[in-house]
């Protein structure tokens, strides 16, 4: 086939347009292609530079008329958006997979396009041209405050996520992918709790919203979300940079649910060791003889009843345990004095030589002895401690009733 009468000159190992220049340009990259080697070849490239792909498997982009600043068009689509191209891009290459012969050149000029191949060379300036395009990107997640790194892209791709250890802050070679720590904004739970409420609710939402964006970093302080710069749209570093910049939450609901978690898991894990230390001697043994649940039902009547819901200042819970603990105590003696043992089924016997010290008394239940104590009162809180342990579940729990305000 005959060259057409004014070619596209060769430029720099590739074929381009004499009106093309090597400025910056902005907006989106267009990739469309069905071959799978150059969608390979150019998705590495990108990696490399950090730039968002609009990936298409055919023509949708020229066919619809939608405009791009950028498009690589795969030789193998050339023929077909030749013919259906109604508003071209900003600037059109054409890629082949192997050496370009006379049909592909003719339709690269028809598309006023630059042409190139996979050569070494063709790539080396490709990579220029998506760097300049990514260079926006790069700029204002770095103004935002974000951290840019460079590391393996085949070793995020298989594992998911990055030692925290293999992203360095400079480029150690041209094959290293670029990648964007959002530590600022979204962490997970951290080991010295480091990660607050906030931080630890964005990485929920933005990992439930967007879940196949992400590539986190991991150190032995906890999970930073991360993410490769090429695997983020657009409207996704507007998120990122409006929670870093504007309002630190995304998702206000799921913040409140996080807190909530935090203050329940506080008074699990705290709290209520906590709040039996400041206890009298009676209100312990009356807390001893009741189950977890009833107790946790106890507590939350009299949070409730006093309004005395503790503060949590994004890495803390904090009760008010000056408020809290003696209403707690008076609930505690009021689930006492409200459960009725039968009498008829306990006795309480003394025995051994009367005296401070000496006397012992025992409780019998239907014939067995189920304790001894020092002194009858403790007698008495045994018959209940036991009642309460042995009667069946089903009968009402008189520790339901609201606490005391």
């Amino acid at each position: 086939m005959t060259r057409p009468a004014n070619p596209p000159r060769r430029h720099g190992g590739a074929i381009a347009q004499a009106a093309d220049s090597p400025a910056g340009f902005g907006g989106a990259v267009v990739l469309a292609t069905a071959d799978d080697t150059i969608r390979t070849r150019i998705r590495r490239c990108a990696a490399e530079t950090g730039v968002y792909l609009a990936d298409y498997h055919d023509i949708g982009p020229v066919r619809h008329g939608q405009h791009t600043a950028l498009l690589l068009l795969g030789a193998d689509l050339a023929a077909t958006a030749a013919s259906h191209a109604s508003s071209p891009a900003s600037r059109t290459v054409v890629i082949a997979a192997r050496r370009a012969d006379d049909d592909v050149f003719a339709t690269a000029a028809a598309l006023h396009a630059t042409l190139i191949s996979m050569r070494s060379g063709d790539v080396a300036w490709l990579n220029d041209q998506l760097r300049t395009a990514a260079a926006a990107v790069l700029d204002r997640l770095t103004g935002a405050g974000f951290r840019i790194g460079y590391t393996d892209h085949d070793l995020g791709r298989r594992f998911g996520h990055l030692p925290a250890i293999e992203v360095s802050r400079w480029r150690q070679h041209e094959r290293q992918a670029v990648h964007v720590s959002l530590e600022a904004i979204a962490r997970d739970a951290a080991t010295a709790g480091q990660s607050s409420t906030v931080e630890r609710s964005n990485y929920r939402t933005l990992r439930r919203r967007y879940p196949d964006l992400w590539t986190d970093l991991r150190s032995a302080d906890g999970t930073a979300l991360g993410a490769f710069v090429t695997d983020l749209p657009p409207d996704v570093v507007d998120v990122l940079c409006r929670l870093r910049q504007d309002h630190p939450v995304l998702d206000e609901a799921d913040l409140a649910d996080l807190e909530r978690r935090d203050v329940r898991a506080s008074w699990r894990q705290t709290a209520r060791v906590d709040v039996y230390r400041m206890l009298g001697g009676t209100s312990r043994q009356v807390c001893d003889g009741l189950d977890s649940r009833t107790v946790d039902r106890l507590w939350w009547a009299v949070v409730g009843g006093t309004g005395a819901w503790p503060d949590h200042d994004g890495h803390q819970v904090h009760w008010d345990y000056r408020r809290l603990v003696p209403a707690f105590a008076a609930a505690l003696m009021s689930a006492r004095r409200h459960t009725r043992l039968p009498n008829r089924q306990y006795t309480i016997n003394q025995v051994g030589p009367r005296g401070r010290g000496r006397a012992r008394w025992q409780v019998i239940c239907t014939g067995s002895v189920v304790a001894v104590t020092a002194d009858r009162h403790a007698a008495c809180f045994a018959a209940w401690i036991h009642h309460r342990s042995t009667r069946p579940r089903t009968t009402r729990d008189p520790a339901r009733t609201p606490a005391p305000s």
